[in-house]
């Protein structure tokens, strides 16, 4: 997606931010101990939002409970996780999981790509006729579709869904992203380089989307995963030197250390 609106610019940050710190939890048996704090403090940004959505109505407060009630079980699964003497890879696939819930509430909260400027509505379809669903609608409801077969961890009916989304509606604000969870589906399946090829194309087909710092960072990781310690570098130092202030920068970082670490 291409823009984000002003009041919800900094929440995507915490799916960007669980997602990031995926390949971290491979550096050693533990998580750095800072992580938990930075997840937490953009969850405490989102929670913010929703208190002060919670006032407009009933409706709305009862559908913002539901949403606090779903980040305290993130909290708290995040927590859990933080501790859980689990292998990397379990955490991998934990971590990929609370992005892909988390996501979805903010989806559900309206927190979704800045749309184009609207246009002159639609005329009204003649009597007896349901009016037909337009373009952005289908391309929607096949995100949602495509993403919630990946957080129920059907991937190959997921990547086909991706696809399709791609394939029919390249221009549209879900595309980037579309290529980037197929990257993401690879990836967990430690397929990394097929994750590679969709993390490039992200880069090339959408140099001005949203999912560049996260697919430069998971492109850079894919080289590290696969022992091309010399790719990862190089494509680690340009996530630092494009993104110093972007949370990929922390994961980049460690990233170089800990391969920096191996090379003394």
């Amino acid at each position: 997606m291409n823009g984000v609106g002003n009041r919800s610019r900094k929440l995507p940050r915490a799916v960007a931010l669980i997602v990031f710190v995926l390949g971290v939890g491979g550096l050693s048996g533990c998580l750095p101990p800072n992580r938990l704090d930075f997840v937490q403090r953009d969850i405490n940004a989102l929670r913010e939002t929703i208190a002060v959505q919670a006032q407009q109505n009933a409706d709305t407060r009862r559908r913002m409970e539901q949403s606090e009630r779903q980040l305290a079980e993130i909290r708290g699964s995040l927590a859990r996780l933080e501790s859980s003497p689990a292998q990397s890879s379990q955490k991998e696939q934990a971590f990929s999981q609370l992005s892909a819930r988390l996501e979805r509430i903010e989806r559900e909260l309206g927190f979704t790509a800045a749309q184009a400027p609207a246009a002159a509505p639609p005329s009204p379809a003649p009597a007896g006729k349901p009016a037909a669903a337009t373009p952005k609608m289908e391309v929607e409801k096949l995100y949602r579709q495509a993403y919630d077969q990946f957080s129920s961890e059907e991937y190959d009916e997921a990547l086909k869904s991706f696809r399709t989304l791609v394939e029919q509606y390249p221009q549209s604000d879900f595309a980037d992203n579309a290529l980037y969870w197929s990257g993401e589906v690879h990836y967990v399946r430690k397929d990394y380089k097929g994750a590679l090829s969709f993390f490039q194309q992200v880069l090339d087909r959408y140099p001005q989307g949203n999912k560049v710092p996260d697919a430069m960072l998971k492109l850079a990781l894919s080289h590290y995963q696969l022992k091309d310690n010399q790719n990862a570098v190089r494509e680690l130092n340009r996530v630092l030197e494009r993104y110093p202030q972007h949370t990929v920068a922390r994961t980049a970082k460690a990233y170089l250390e800990r391969i920096q670490g191996k090379g003394k």
